[in-house]
This record gives structure tokens, sequence and C-alpha cells, in this order.
């Protein structure tokens, strides 16, 4: 038996062999167990208030809006998100007020754009890896650029923007996911 760890997600391959004439033969398949919410080290399916470490305040959407394309930000208050998981190991993320999901605009790469929330679609530049930094925080990674949900600027106040910049490891990108 063989064992490879992916990249990304929270998969375990596993490719079966027999062993012949003393050998070790591989079969041509190769089998996966998800464990995204169920021994990875991602959350549970659930809803969350996804707060801030630096800043201590909630994810949101401005103004609570409802519209496709309004910004992400960080806010005062009890916002909360529904997470779940996808087939692939990521999740998506669900502002509840609109029922919109996080989403990085036309899949861009670009450090600095502003998170937004859109219709879900299934596309990847909705789909997100939740890293555990310990302490029960977490880095939100995108599927697609890689880059980590963070507080522009390490702003404190409230209707900070949010945008996706390269994992620092810093408090303006961990995220602590307290259930709602």
């Amino acid at each position: 038996m063989s064992f490879t760890a992916p990249a990304t997600g929270n998969r375990v391959y596993l490719q079966l062999s027999t062993t012949k004439s003393g050998s070790p033969v591989f079969t041509d398949a190769v089998e996966y167990f998800n464990l995204a919410g169920s021994g990875g080290d991602g959350p549970a399916p659930g809803t969350y208030r996804i707060v801030n470490r630096n800043s201590g305040k909630p994810l949101a959407v401005a103004g609570n809006s409802t519209a496709d394309g309004a910004k992400v930000v960080q806010q005062s208050g009890t916002a909360t998100w529904t997470i779940a998981t996808t087939s692939d190991g990521s999740y998506t993320l669900r502002y509840v007020p609109s029922g919109k999901v996080l989403d990085v605009n036309a899949n861009s790469s670009t450090a600095g754009l502003q998170l937004q929330q859109w219709t879900a679609n299934g596309g990847t530049n909705q789909m997100w890896y939740l890293r555990s930094t310990g302490n029960g925080y977490y880095t939100i990674v995108s599927h697609d650029s890689g880059l980590a949900a963070d507080v522009y600027g390490a702003a404190t106040s409230d209707g900070a923007q949010v945008v996706q910049w390269t994992a620092n490891g810093g408090a303006n990108q961990q995220w602590q996911l307290n259930r709602a």
C-alpha cells in the first residue's frame, strides 16, 4: 500500500498493490478518501461567525447587501456564514443574510483584489481551502489563486476591505470559526 498526500485539499490517495514473485505489483486504479470535515484539518460543515484574529471583527458583506458583486468587509455584529464541503475537499462559504457565496471576481489572481459575494454557480473561484493555523484559527485560501483572505493593511475599523493577498501568516489573515 502507498499513500500520497495532496498539495491542497483534504484527500488522501490510496494505490493498492499485491506481491508477485516477491516484488510489489501496483494496480492502475488510484482511490481517494475525502477527509474534509471528518479528520482533515478543516472544520465540519455548519453555520459560523468568521472572526478576524487581528481585529476581532467578523467577516461580512458591506451594508448586508443582497446584490451580486457586493464587497466583503469586516464589520462588528453577528454576521454568519454557512460552510459546506465540495467534492474536491475545498469549501464554499455562503453569507446567510443574502444566500450568496464568497467569490473572487472573474477568477482573478491579482493580489489586493477585494473579495465579493455572488450567486453560487459552482465555479472554482467560489471554492476555498480552510487551513488550520492552530489554536482554532484558519487561513481562508482561494482554490484558484492560492491567495489568502486578508483584512487589507491589518485595519481594525468597521468596513475595512477583505482582499486576497499572498499568505504571510499575519493575524489579519487568520480567522476563527465560531459556531452560530
